[in-house]
């Protein structure tokens, strides 16, 4: 079941397929939506709008990834969001035309994992990454 009440999430839903920006959307997700970007497969961005989410009260939007790093400071999702602001951080990672001061989702799940494994502090897991990402290209 999908409550009717859940609106921005589908904003945003209309805005990426009017740019035929590539996503994944589930409904009946906690009574509401849950929305992958590009796919489930390879998630840069999940956005949600259900019974549990953040902001889903005044019917706002909550993600994880594309995220600022001061908005990853303090959690590593963020809430009562609008589909403006949602579809921009999307749109400007699809065009290619993003800061690297946002926080991918596969990027935090990265470095947790290389701390936990290595003992590695985060400053030196974020270099090393960047040096690896840049080899991986030159391949």
């Amino acid at each position: 079941m999908t409550r009717e009440c859940y609106k921005e999430i589908l904003k945003l839903k209309a805005m990426l397929d009017n740019e035929k920006i590539p996503y994944e959307l589930e409904k009946g997700y906690f009574n509401g939506y849950g929305l992958t970007y590009p796919s489930k497969k390879n998630i840069i961005c999940s956005v949600i709008e259900h019974d549990h989410s953040y902001g889903s009260g005044e019917d706002l939007i909550e993600i994880m990834g594309l995220l600022t790093k001061s908005e990853s400071e303090n959690d590593n999702v963020i809430g009562y969001l609008t589909a403006e602001n949602v579809f921009n951080r999307i749109n400007e990672h699809y065009k290619g035309k993003w800061k690297r001061n946002f926080i991918y989702l596969s990027e935090k799940f990265e470095e947790k994992i290389i701390a936990e494994r290595t003992g590695m502090q985060s400053e030196n897991i974020r270099e090393w990454m960047e040096r690896y990402h840049s080899l991986l290209l030159l391949w």
